[in-house]
C-alpha cells in the first residue's frame, strides 16, 4: 500500500454529482470515477430519452486530461424508456447502453439495435457480445443482436457478467445461486452463496469477483470460492477490475477499496459524504 507521502487524493465534484478521484502513487496514476448522491441531487444521474455519445480526447502523461469534448452523435431510444447506464467496448468502436431497455450501435453507425430490456445486462468490453437476463432467463445476443443461446436458472436472475471476449458468463439468481456458463451456452460451475449485488470478471478471465449482502467473494470459473471476506451488513456493492488484473476496486455507501488479486488490501477509505450510486475505473 502506498505511504501518506506516496499518495495524494484528487476531487472534483460537477453539478451532476460525479466525482473523480485520482490515486496517484509514485509507481502508477489511477482514477476512480464515483457517482453519489449529493444534497443536490433530487435522483440519481441517469440518461433520459435521449442517448448523447461525446468523443474524449485524453492527454496520458500523468493524471489524464480532457484535451477536447464535441458531440460526435446522438440517439432516441427505440420505445419509450430511459438509460440508466452507458459503456465502450475497449477500443472505443462500440457502444452500449442499459435500462428500460438496452441500445447497441457501433461508432459508424453500421450495427446498430435496440429495444430490448436491459436492466439486468451489460456488453462484452470487445464489443462483440451482450448477455442479458430477465425473469428465470439468461440470453446472450451477438453483436448483429442475434440471440446466439438462451438458459434459464431456478429464480429471477438478479446480476450478469461477462469475461472480456465471451468465453465466460456469470448469472446470479434470487435464490443466492451464482452459476458459470461457457461461451457456447454449457453449464459449467454452481456456487450457492448470499444474495449477489454485483459481478465482474477479471479481464484476464482467470477469477470473478462478487459483492454480496455479507462481504467480498473471489472465485474460480467454475465457482469454487478461493477468497473471501465476510462482514455483517457489508458495505461493497460495486466493483472494478483493473486491465491486468491485478487491483480490484470495491465501493458502497461512503467507502471505497482496493484489494489484489489474491485478496490482500491494498487501502479502504470513507472519502463521500454521500452514499456511492456507482463507479468506474
Amino acid at each position: 500500500m502506498a505511504s501518506t507521502e506516496e499518495m495524494d487524493l484528487f476531487i472534483r465534484l460537477n453539478t451532476e454529482g460525479l466525482i473523480q478521484y485520482s490515486l496517484s502513487t509514485n509507481k502508477l496514476n489511477r482514477t476512480i470515477v464515483l457517482c453519489c448522491q449529493e444534497n443536490t441531487m433530487s435522483t440519481p444521474l441517469r440518461i433520459h430519452l435521449v442517448i448523447a455519445v461525446f468523443l474524449l480526447t485524453f492527454s496520458i502523461t500523468g493524471i489524464a486530461t480532457a484535451l477536447s469534448l464535441a458531440p460526435a452523435w446522438k440517439e432516441i431510444p427505440i420505445a419509450e424508456g430511459s438509460y440508466f447506464d452507458v459503456m465502450f467496448s475497449a477500443d472505443g468502436s462500440t457502444v452500449y447502453a442499459g435500462g428500460n431497455q438496452m441500445f447497441f450501435r457501433s461508432w459508424d453507425g453500421t450495427d446498430r439495435w435496440g429495444g430490448r430490456a436491459g436492466q439486468v445486462a451489460t456488453m462484452s468490453s470487445d464489443g462483440n457480445y451482450v448477455v442479458s437476463a430477465a425473469g428465470n432467463l439468461v440470453q446472450v445476443l451477438d453483436r448483429n443482436g442475434t440471440v446466439y443461446w438462451i438458459r434459464g436458472m431456478g429464480a429471477p436472475i438478479r446480476a450478469v457478467a461477462i469475461s472480456s471476449n465471451a468465453s465466460i458468463i456469470i448469472t446470479a439468481d434470487d435464490r443466492g445461486d451464482i452459476h458459470s456458463w461457457t461461451g457456447n451456452g454449457e453449464s459449467w460451475g454452481l456456487n450457492r452463496s448470499d444474495l449477489v449485488k454485483q459481478i465482474a470478471v477479471s479481464p484476464s478471465g482467470s477469477f470473478v469477483v462478487v459483492t454480496t449482502a455479507v462481504g467480498l467473494k473471489y472465485l474460480h470459473p467454475d465457482m469454487i470460492p478461493f477468497w473471501w471476506d465476510n462482514k455483517s451488513g457489508s458495505l461493497d456493492s460495486f466493483i472494478a477490475i483493473s486491465a491486468d488484473s491485478s487491483t480490484v476496486i470495491t465501493s458502497g455507501e461512503k467507502r471505497v477499496s482496493s484489494h489484489t488479486a489474491s485478496g490482500t488490501l491494498n487501502w479502504m477509505k470513507d472519502i463521500t459524504r454521500e452514499a456511492i450510486i456507482d463507479m468506474v475505473c
